[in-house]
């Protein structure tokens, strides 16, 4: 089969573990990977010998068509607090002898009163909610302007000393069927899913405002190594890119069932329980939960196994434990179990 990804992924942020943001109108998004290299050369004529790799990075930049507070928060490093000082208008009609009530109550005590289809403004001071014009506003309608608390307003603040956020980016891009001689190669197939678990963002962020258009906003940072669980790698990873095709199954492109080691020892009375991995065409394997199998002991004399694959010891001698696929008949392995009485 013939695959191919098309159109923008759908990203979710977690910091702190907690599902922070998902974006799903997204303009764009790129994922680079680069590495430096230097030639391994010498002997006569200065030959390559071969290649050392070095100075590896990856970094996913994203664009979505809409706003993100949250977003700009983790690449500046801030926290998204509530209750802000913002400006305030009002329309009002000023008394006879210039008073003015307003709605709500400034925070600095100031008040900027223009004439209606004016733009120049004149400051008053305010006590409380009340304030006196001069005669050219009297008995006028009026617009004003003052800076008052909205309390369910969120706002962010951009410190001078920014150090952006660490988060964990999981997306998701939809995959299709390219398969010229499949007449579904229009037909979504399954999804590849890019996980980073360490993504730094990179504090650097720009919004263009025009009179012709909406603003976008941008997200990029470089993804940070984590240490593998595997005991050999001491490399460690920026990423996991995983293909995702609907309707398939564990067992559809295994070809074997084997228990690590192929011999499981066990001192009388003890018991083991089987660790059972599905071998895969095309390379690597899948632990295989012991749900999905069904076991048979060869000679229940020696060891007897449960559907739940715990072998338990009987009597001294050796046997072997078959390994069958609940769903694939025809996917099968043996372990060999050695009793010690």
């Amino acid at each position: 089969m013939q695959y191919f990804i098309a159109g923008p992924a759908v990203v979710n942020m977690f910091y702190n573990n907690l599902l922070v943001s998902t974006s799903r109108t997204l303009i764009n998004n790129s994922l680079s990977v680069e590495v430096a290299s230097e030639d391994i050369r010498g002997g006569f004529g200065h030959q390559l010998f071969g290649k050392y790799f070095h100075t590896s990075a990856l970094s996913m930049e994203l664009e979505d068509s809409m706003w993100h507070l949250d977003w700009l928060a983790h690449a500046l490093g801030s926290d998204i607090a509530y209750g802000a000082d913002i400006m305030q208008g009002e329309e009002l009609t000023i008394g006879v002898a210039g008073a003015g009530t307003l709605t709500g109550t400034p925070s600095d005590g100031k008040v900027y009163v223009a004439l209606k289809g004016s733009d120049v403004y004149t400051t008053f001071d305010v006590t409380g909610q009340a304030f006196t014009t001069t005669a050219p506003f009297y008995s006028k309608e009026v617009c004003v302007r003052y800076i008052a608390q909205d309390a369910a307003a969120r706002y962010i603040r951009v410190s001078a000393n920014i150090v952006p956020k660490e988060v964990k980016l999981v997306a998701r891009c939809q995959l299709f069927n390219g398969s010229a001689a499949d007449g579904t190669s229009a037909t979504r197939v399954g999804y590849v899913e890019i996980v980073i678990p360490r993504f730094l963002l990179d504090g650097a962020t720009s919004l263009s405002l025009t009179s012709t258009g909406a603003a976008t906003t941008p997200l990029k940072g470089t993804a940070l190594a984590v240490q593998s669980a595997e005991c050999d790698d001491a490399a460690g990873y920026y990423a996991e890119i995983i293909e995702i095709i609907d309707n398939t199954n564990w067992y559809d492109n295994a070809f074997a069932l084997i228990v690590p080691g192929g011999v499981v020892d066990i001192d009388m009375p003890a018991t083991a329980t089987l660790i059972v991995n599905a071998y895969m065409n095309g390379g690597g394997y899948v632990r295989v939960a012991n749900t999905d199998l069904t076991f048979t002991s060869l000679d229940t004399g020696i060891a007897t196994v449960s559907a739940g694959g715990v072998v338990t010891g009987v009597s001294a001698g050796t046997t072997a434990i078959e390994m069958v696929s609940q769903d694939n008949a025809e996917l099968i392995g043996t372990v060999v179990v050695e009793v010690v009485a």
